[in-house]
C-alpha cells in the first residue's frame, strides 16, 4: 500500500463520505460530481474527444493518439444511476486508449430519479447495437464500465447473450452493481471500512433507480441473468469496499454458466480507486492490469 494510497483513503473517509451521507439533493450531487472531475481528473497527453451519437444516444468518443488497432472500447460510467458522465471518466478511458491503441465510446445515458430502470439500460443497449449497424466488428469490441456502469454493461452482455447477438471480445467490470436485492454479506460486513460508498444509502439509490420495481429483473440485477457464449470477464475489487460480494457472486454466477471469469481484488483499494489516476500508483497499476487482460484476449 503506497502512502499515496493511505493518505488518499483516510480523506476520502473523513471528508468526502461524510459528504455524501449528508447531501440531500440529487442535482448538488452530480453539480459536484463533475466540478470534481473538472478539477482533480486529469486525462494524459495527446487525449482527445469528440460528442456525437449512436442510435439517439448522445455519446462521447475518445482516443489517446492515433488507434493502431481495429479494437474498440465501450464504456459504461459508473455514478450510482444517479450522477456521473462521460466526462468524468474519460481520463481514465483516455489512458486504456493509449495503453492500447484503441479508440473508445461512452455512451451518456439517462440518470434516475428522472429517468428510472430501464432508460439508461435501454440507452446502453441502444448505443451498442447501433455501434454494431454502422460497421463495427463485434468481436473487436470490449465491454467495459464500473461500479452502476460496471452492472449496466453487464446488464448488457445478458442481453447481447438473450438475443443472440454476436459475442463481443471481452468485457472488464469495476466493482460492478449487480444485485439489488443486496444479499452479499460486505454490504453490512464492509459498511464502516468502505472508504467512498454510503452502506446506509444504497436503498435509497435503488428506490431511484427501480421506481418500485421487482429488483430481480435480470436486466436490472444482473446476477439473476443467464449469460450463454459469454466471454472472458475480469472483476476488479477492493477487499473492503461495500460491493465486494457482488463481485464475488458475479464471478460465481458466470463460472457456473462455463464463463472465463478472472477476480482481481486489492487489499487496500476502496471504490473505483481507478478513478485516482495520476495521484496513486494504483490506480495506474490497476489499469495496465485491464490492458494487460485485453491484449491476451483471443
Amino acid at each position: 500500500m503506497s502512502i499515496r494510497l493511505w493518505l488518499l483513503s483516510g480523506f476520502t473517509r473523513l471528508v468526502i463520505k461524510r459528504w455524501l451521507a449528508k447531501v440531500v439533493e440529487v442535482t448538488d450531487l452530480r453539480e459536484a460530481f463533475e466540478r470534481h472531475a473538472k478539477r482533480v481528473h486529469i486525462a494524459p497527453p495527446f487525449a482527445a474527444c469528440r460528442n456525437g451519437f449512436l442510435g439517439g444516444i448522445p455519446v462521447k468518443w475518445v482516443s489517446c493518439g492515433r488507434p493502431t488497432s481495429d479494437n474498440i472500447l465501450f464504456y459504461v460510467h459508473g455514478g450510482g444511476f444517479v450522477v456521473g458522465s462521460p466526462d468524468t471518466h474519460r481520463h481514465m478511458v483516455a489512458y486504456l486508449c493509449r495503453s492500447l491503441g484503441i479508440e473508445a465510446v461512452m455512451p451518456r445515458y439517462r440518470l434516475a430519479p428522472e429517468h428510472p430502470f430501464p432508460a439508461g439500460f435501454e440507452d446502453v443497449v441502444a448505443s451498442y447495437r447501433a455501434l454494431i449497424t454502422s460497421g463495427r466488428d463485434p468481436s473487436r469490441i470490449i465491454l467495459g464500465g464500473d461500479s452502476a456502469g460496471g452492472g449496466l454493461v453487464l446488464s448488457l452482455l445478458a442481453y447481447i447473450s438473450k438475443h443472440n447477438l454476436p459475442r463481443p471480445k471481452g468485457c472488464f467490470a469495476l466493482s460492478p452493481a449487480v444485485d439489488f436485492t443486496r444479499s452479499g454479506e460486505s454490504m453490512v460486513e464492509n459498511a464502516a471500512s468502505e472508504a467512498v460508498l454510503v452502506a446506509a444509502r444504497f436503498e435509497e439509490m435503488s428506490k431511484m433507480y427501480l421506481a418500485g420495481q421487482d429488483p430481480k429483473q435480470p436486466f436490472a440485477s444482473p446476477l439473476f441473468a443467464d449469460f450463454p457464449n459469454c466471454p472472458p470477464v475480469l472483476f476488479h475489487v477492493a477487499d473492503h469496499e461495500i460491493l465486494r460480494d457482488d463481485a464475488l457472486a458475479m464471478q460465481c454466477h458466470l463460472l457456473d454458466q462455463g464463463a472465463d471469469v478472472l477476480v482481481r481484488s486489492w487489499p487496500n483499494g476502496f471504490h473505483v480507486w481507478h478513478m485516482m489516476l495520476g495521484y496513486i500508483p494504483e490506480a495506474r497499476q490497476a489499469l495496465d492490469d485491464i490492458a494487460a487482460f485485453i491484449k491476451q484476449l483471443p
